[in-house]
């Protein structure tokens, strides 16, 4: 892929787990990355960096509008625009709905929830601007039914899917190259995917195939 046609992607949640593991496959597949995570992403950027990809990280929390706003600002002056969005990055309180604080409630909600509201909306204006774009916001199987002792975490994942379903019904009439909702990852004509933790890394696979038909993610690897 030459360097003008250069796609570029955001993972959050890069420096560990699934996050890590899809921003190595895209890298893979020829995208420039932008890297976010709460934690420190030294050691994901030194590995990509060293096998000759362009990728910058920035330490940061996904539910700060400032940081966010940030990050949008940086992959625009960098790399010019987001072609790709995966929101991974996400947290749980496995504590009885009677023992749950409300400071813990809101934090999940704020990392699970706002923070790919924020992400959705900065990105996706670059997105609507350039005319094309995918965002994958990674739910879970309690975001369908209920999951015993995770109440908060339940609902910030039902509310993940209903943005998304939202930002699909409208976004989708604006954006060319965009792709279907399903939780089964069916492409389609929408703007957004919404997919399980076990689907991402097979669901990527058919984004890069459409977003770039040369390019073909290899097989997943193992995540932990």
């Amino acid at each position: 892929m030459s360097a003008s046609a250069k796609r570029v992607a955001v993972v959050t949640g890069a420096a560990q787990g699934l996050g890590r593991v899809t921003a190595h496959q895209l890298a893979a597949a020829g995208y420039d990355l932008l890297l976010l995570d709460l934690q420190p992403l030294d050691s994901v950027l030194q590995q990509l960096q060293s096998a000759g990809q362009r990728a910058i990280g920035l330490s940061g929390d996904v539910a700060d509008e400032t940081f966010v706003t940030a990050a949008a600002a940086r992959l625009r002056e960098n790399f010019g625009g987001a072609d790709v969005l995966v929101n991974n990055a996400g947290i749980s309180q496995i504590i009885p709905a009677e023992d749950l604080t409300a400071a813990q409630w809101r934090r999940v909600m704020d990392v699970n929830l706002l923070g790919p509201f924020l992400l959705c909306r900065e990105f996706g204006k670059q997105m609507l601007q350039r005319g094309r774009g995918s965002i994958v916001n990674v739910a879970s199987v309690a975001g369908l039914r209920a999951v015993a002792h995770r109440s908060a975490y339940n609902t910030s994942k039902h509310g993940l899917i209903g943005l998304t379903r939202t930002l699909e019904h409208y976004w989708a009439y604006y954006v060319a190259t965009s792709f279907a909702w399903d939780a089964a990852g069916a492409l389609g004509n929408a703007v957004l995917i919404l997919v399980t933790g076990g689907a991402l890394l097979p669901t990527l696979r058919r984004v890069a195939h459409r977003l770039e038909p040369v390019v073909e993610l290899e097989s997943p690897a193992p995540v932990g």
